[in-house]
């Protein structure tokens, strides 16, 4: 038999024994908490919004103080959408004047971007330059467009310097003329966003092993051949992501042209779909067809262009 000491020996050398529980700090909640805010924004401003345009058009819903969703009509509003030839017209000038913008905004950003990325040019201010050629950016484009419709209008900055400069010159509305306003407006969208498009651009610059270009120097390359041989081959992914945010934002082009000036030269689909469904007889259901046919016309040009990429991409290594 043990006394009483040994017991209590006994029991405190098996509390000894017991592994020691270390209370651990899980993180991993918290990432629920930080990643909240954005999926709450996602669901109001997003989801919401794009769950309940698809609704409304397959119903005949007219104004704000009508039905919530409207009488259900099937496909009537898509039928109506593709046989009006107004829509049809209105995306050829969308893709007319977004056209002419990706090739000027993108030959300019390609150009700044393989400037100001070749450290063979020693540049000062760089910095500065580079802000200077996002700052249009930043300018808001109802702003833009108002400005350069005064420049453009028969009392405008143009005329009245033609007048001055140039004898016998009688002043005249720009904005009238189909071909001056949509080149105008696609000349107003490269100046807002070829800083931008160089910014992505020199990002993705940045990611290129200076190494090749110190080979290439090595081997007696210039900088146009550096840039064709080097910069241009392994910027397909970035130039491919630049190309499809600029084709979304084209297909949605509306302030520019809306401000700058508000006829039938500039009605993109954006300003169709706009009048459809805030002006005349408000037809929400039709302006909602039309909105969802575009975005199923993003998201198919988008998806042939990356199925475009990835089967360059494979043909390229199964080559090696």
């Amino acid at each position: 038999m043990l006394n009483s000491s040994e017991i209590n020996i006994e029991k405190n050398i098996k509390i000894i024994d017991k592994p020691i529980k270390k209370k651990s700090i899980t993180y991993g909640k918290y990432g629920y908490y930080f990643v909240m805010p954005f999926i709450i924004f996602f669901f109001l401003f997003s989801f919401y919004p794009t769950a309940y345009t698809f609704i409304i058009s397959f119903s005949n819903k007219q104004g704000i103080n009508s039905d919530t969703f409207g009488d259900f009509v099937f496909f009537e509003n898509f039928i109506n959408v593709f046989k009006d030839k107004s829509f049809w017209g209105s995306i050829f000038i969308t893709i007319k004047i977004w056209g002419l913008n990706v090739v000027l905004q993108f030959v300019l950003a390609l150009v700044l971007a393989a400037i100001f990325n070749d450290q063979s040019l020693k540049i000062r201010g760089k910095g500065v330059f580079k802000f200077a050629f996002y700052l249009p950016n930043i300018v808001t484009a109802a702003t833009v467009g108002l400005l350069f419709r005064q420049l453009l209008q028969t009392s405008g900055t143009f005329n009245t310097l033609f007048v001055k400069f140039i004898k016998g010159w009688e002043r005249k509305d720009f904005l009238l003329d189909k071909n001056i306003t949509q080149t105008a407006v696609s000349l107003v969208l490269t100046w807002i966003w070829y800083g931008n498009t160089m910014i992505v651009l020199l990002a993705g610059m940045a990611g290129i092993s200076p190494t090749l270009y110190e080979a290439a120097r090595i081997d007696g390359a210039g900088s146009i051949r550096q840039f064709f041989s080097i910069t241009l081959p392994l910027l397909k992914t970035i130039l491919l992501y630049a190309f499809v945010t600029s084709l979304a934002g084209g297909l949605q082009m509306y302030d520019v042209p809306f401000f700058f000036v508000p006829t039938s030269h500039t009605q993109t689909v954006a300003i169709r779909l706009y009048q459809w469904g805030f002006t005349g007889t408000n037809n929400y259901g039709k302006s909602a067809a039309g909105s969802i046919i575009m975005l199923i016309i993003t998201m198919l040009i988008s998806s042939a262009l990356f199925w475009l990429m990835n089967i360059k991409t494979e043909k390229k290594y199964s080559k090696v």
